[in-house]
């Protein structure tokens, strides 16, 4: 039998990626830090080398090539998505 999926919890969705959107010009390094540490973001570029960046969260994964804070960008996008087919 599959493993059961994680259920998202949509309240912690929906207020990460309004703070994300807050920022017009992308999330600042405050915001990073903040995620980071409050809400357990981890960013890596994948694979070692490449230039992509993949951002994971809320058991959310999103990736960028323009760095860190676009991967964070796609991810409150990605994020919005979800919520919206929920609904």
């Amino acid at each position: 039998m599959p493993p059961k999926k994680k259920s998202l919890d949509h309240n912690r969705l929906r207020r990460i990626a309004d703070q994300v959107a807050s920022y017009p010009n992308g999330p600042d390094s405050e915001l990073m830090r903040l995620l980071k540490s409050a809400e357990g973001l981890k960013s890596a570029e994948v694979p070692k080398g490449s230039g992509i960046t993949r951002v994971t969260m809320c058991g959310i994964s999103a990736t960028a090539t323009g760095g860190e804070v676009n991967a964070l960008v796609n991810w409150s996008n990605k994020a919005r998505r979800i919520l919206n087919s929920a609904a």
